[in-house]
């Protein structure tokens, strides 16, 4: 979802809390070994108030998997993404890119979403037009 995330929205703005403070102040110590993990830590805490702490506990809550596919994320990467209801700004679940991209799609309507599955699994088509 673009336009998800504004810097001068989440918890953390205002703050005056920069990726350097983050380290320092909640980490106590920074080499270059760790700069990823904090700065995925940072960006939690910023933008939804999530301590590295909830964070670790609610992964492993979910076996380190997607909650809807279960496909294996790892905690710090790039295809990790944490889920979160955009009336309420309630956290989720943790999701891979594509899982909350497909729930971002369908404007979080379950709905829609369960029309979709009852289409897929239909396998109707009613056109019957396609690869022959």
């Amino acid at each position: 979802r673009t336009g998800c995330f504004r810097a001068d929205s989440g918890l953390g703005a205002g703050t005056g809390l920069t990726l350097t403070n983050w380290i320092m102040r909640v980490k106590g110590f920074m080499s270059s070994s760790i700069v990823d993990r904090n700065r995925a830590d940072y960006f939690r805490f910023y933008r939804f108030g999530m301590t590295p702490e909830v964070f670790n506990s609610a992964f492993e809550k979910q076996s380190g998997k997607c909650a809807i596919c279960e496909k294996e994320l790892d905690a710090y990467g790039s295809d990790t993404c944490i889920d979160h209801d955009h009336n309420s700004g309630l956290l989720r679940w943790i999701l891979c890119k594509r899982c909350n991209a497909g729930i971002g799609y369908f404007t979080d309507n379950p709905i829609l979403l369960r029309k979709a599955a009852e289409l897929l699994e239909k396998q109707d088509f009613s056109f019957g037009v396609g690869n022959e």
